[in-house]
């Protein structure tokens, strides 16, 4: 029973120090392997979002430029009408 018991520890042991770091040693090779494959998907990937995160920036300024105009063309309107109502 007790040499069991040694045995069983001893390939624990084994699996501590040996066969785990090994295996993620393996795996780390693996996920770099992939990586390298995926980095012109990933270099494509990121060039699109910059260039539509400077589409939406620029969307946006047109937009609140306009925002601004039409607000403006309002008031104008809104001062002529008062103009025109006060000569009747």
């Amino acid at each position: 029973m007790a040499e069991q018991l040694s045995d069983v520890k001893e390939k624990i042991d084994e699996i501590k120090y040996v066969i785990l770091p090994l295996s993620m040693y393996l795996t780390s090779i693996c996920f770099r392997s992939r990586i390298e494959k995926e980095k012109p998907v990933l270099e494509k990937l990121n060039a699109e979002n910059t260039a539509l995160t400077n589409t939406m920036f620029a969307t946006k300024d047109a937009q609140g430029k306009a925002v601004r105009d039409v607000e403006q063309y309002k008031a104008e309107r809104n001062a002529i009408l008062k103009r025109k109502v006060s000569f009747l």
